[in-house]
């Protein structure tokens, strides 16, 4: 059984291989883009995705703080994020 770390260390590597891959394939796709502005538009992508709380491929803690900071949002008079 893996640690927490163990798993959170092989999530980032798999998101990284993930992350140049498909900045291989919009390159191919459209050669003309720069390479800057592929990695701007998928950081940001990730980033997004990474804090929908709704999403199911994200470690178990990072989904309790989404959870958190939704409610934090839905609710009145709960603190903010």
């Amino acid at each position: 059984m893996k640690t927490y770390k163990e798993f959170i260390t092989e999530l980032n590597k798999f998101e990284k291989f993930l992350f140049k891959q498909g900045v291989k394939a919009i390159k191919a796709f459209n050669p003309r883009q720069s390479l800057k502005s592929i990695k701007k538009r998928t950081l940001g992508a990730t980033k997004k995705l990474r804090s929908d709380a709704d999403n199911p491929f994200c470690s178990p803690r990072r989904e309790a703080e989404n959870l958190v900071k939704k409610y934090q949002n839905t609710v009145p008079g709960q603190k903010g994020a």
